[in-house]
């Protein structure tokens, strides 16, 4: 994925389910209702976008997990920082 590119993964409700992105707009956009309308939320379709541009999984994980932070394991890398 080049630099300076920025993934908005809500064009991709909006494109493919426009009245669906509306009613989700409308009711406040929140993570619950995307998951409600969408079966996604706009977390986990960005991390898919950026595991497609070929970025880290560590980094994908990190998008992904987001919103759930506690669900994300640590490792040691080796370096003295954690990876996750």
């Amino acid at each position: 994925m080049p630099s300076g590119i920025r993934v908005r993964p809500e064009v991709v409700f909006a494109v493919n389910w426009p009245t669906d992105f509306i009613e989700v707009e409308r009711a406040g956009g929140d993570l619950a209702t995307e998951q409600r309308v969408f079966g996604a939320d706009h977390t986990l379709v960005g991390a898919y976008l950026l595991a497609l541009g070929g970025l880290p999984d560590d980094i994908v994980e990190a998008v992904a997990q987001r919103f759930a932070p506690s669900h994300v394991e640590l490792r040691e890398r080796g370096d003295g920082f954690p990876s996750l």
